[in-house]
């Protein structure tokens, strides 16, 4: 699989990144930058509350072998990473009646500053 860069376009099918070139409006008398509606979080199921949680995630080194893909069927996900000097990658693929389409399985290589909501 080649890595793609993380761009907007690239990953649109997939869900919106959340990066800093995002534009944005002056905050905070001229000391930030407010940037709104940077994406749609979705969650269609009554029950539910919004949760906000955190990971740590121990890194692997290329390569390695992908044994899981994950699905949320009912709601968006959203990953804003905490750390200024690493690299990540998302892998993503599009549904295929109910199963991963394997065929558009797509790996993107980031940079910590750039977080990403997933589509439902």
């Amino acid at each position: 699989m080649i890595l793609k860069p993380f761009t907007a376009e690239a990953f649109k099918p997939f869900g919106d990144l959340i990066a800093p070139d995002c534009g944005g409006e002056s905050a905070n008398q001229g000391r930030a930058t407010k940037r709104s509606n940077l994406t749609s979080l979705v969650n269609n199921r009554d029950h539910a509350i919004a949760n906000v949680a955190t990971f740590r995630v121990d890194g692997k080194s290329l390569p390695f072998p992908l044994s899981l893909l994950e699905k949320h069927p009912h709601s968006s996900q959203m990953f804003i990473p905490f750390y200024s000097s690493l690299k990540y990658l998302v892998i993503v693929a599009l549904d295929k009646n109910d199963t991963p389409d394997l065929s558009t399985m797509t790996a993107f290589i980031s940079d910590t500053s750039v977080g990403f909501n997933y589509k439902m």
